[in-house]
Formats: C-alpha cells, sequence, structure tokens
C-alpha cells in the first residue's frame, strides 16, 4: 500500500497508475491525519490491519523517537508518499513509472520502517525536511 497526499487530480492519478504498475493499492491522506501515529492510519486504510509481521515485531533495543510537536493551526502540509510493506525495487519500479508520466518528483517520500511506525504523520515529515536540509548542506 502506499499513502499519498498529493496537490492535483493529475498527480494522483500519476500516483495511481505507478502503484497500478507493481500491483499496490493506494490511500489517501491528508492534514487531519497529521496528530496521527503511522500505525494508526495504516490500520484506518486496509481491512486486515496492514501491519506485515516485520512492523509488529518489538525492536531489541531502544530507539529515541522525534520530540512531539503539536501541529500549528495553520500548518500547510506537504506533499508526501509512503511506502507500507514495499520491497525496495517495488519502490524503484514505482518511482521509475512515476518519473515517465511526466509529472515533478513528490519531494518527501519515507517507508513505514519499524523505527518510524510509532511516530505522528507530523513527526515523520518533520525528520524528512530535517534530512533534506541536512543533505542540502
Amino acid at each position: 500500500m502506499i499513502l499519498m497526499y498529493v496537490d492535483s487530480k493529475e498527480r494522483e492519478e500519476a500516483v495511481r497508475s505507478a502503484a497500478a504498475s507493481i500491483g499496490e493499492r493506494v490511500s489517501s491522506i491528508g492534514p487531519g491525519e497529521l496528530s496521527l501515529k503511522l500505525s494508526e492510519i495504516i490500520k484506518k486504510n486496509t481491512v486486515s490491519g496492514g501491519l506485515t509481521p516485520e512492523l509488529q515485531r518489538p525492536l531489541p533495543f531502544q530507539i529515541t523517537p522525534p520530540v512531539e510537536e503539536a501541529v500549528p493551526p495553520m500548518y500547510q502540509m506537504p506533499e508526501i508518499l509512503i511506502f507500507v510493506s514495499i520491497e525496495e525495487e517495488g519502490i524503484r519500479t514505482f518511482l521509475s513509472a512515476f518519473r515517465a508520466s511526466g509529472e515533478k518528483p513528490v519531494a518527501l517520500k519515507a517507508a513505514v520502517t519499524p523505527f518510524n511506525i510509532n511516530w505522528t504523520l507530523y513527526a515523520l515529515i518533520g525528520e524528512l525536511n530535517r534530512e533534506r536540509e541536512a543533505l542540502k548542506g
């Protein structure tokens, strides 16, 4: 499954088409879910709960999640794609198919992992933005 928030119908169609190329379904997400944990969003968008055994397994060590902050009242949610239980090759194929659509890339992309599954959507977006800034140097 791919969780998606994009800013136009054309981009939504491009995401859905690229997802179909790898046999994955797409669920739209939005600002109303910024305070929810990824695990809650996944469960809400699937019949079976959508959590593979790998994502349900407890980690053998403690991790420190990002500091949870309240979502600012006028927060403008950026475009984002979140890949749930999709192998690396599937993500590559999806990205290639999306690129072939001619649409500009979606800047924020993440795969759900045991490390981030209990982060809120807002915390994930913040972490992805910090990573992008760090890579810019």
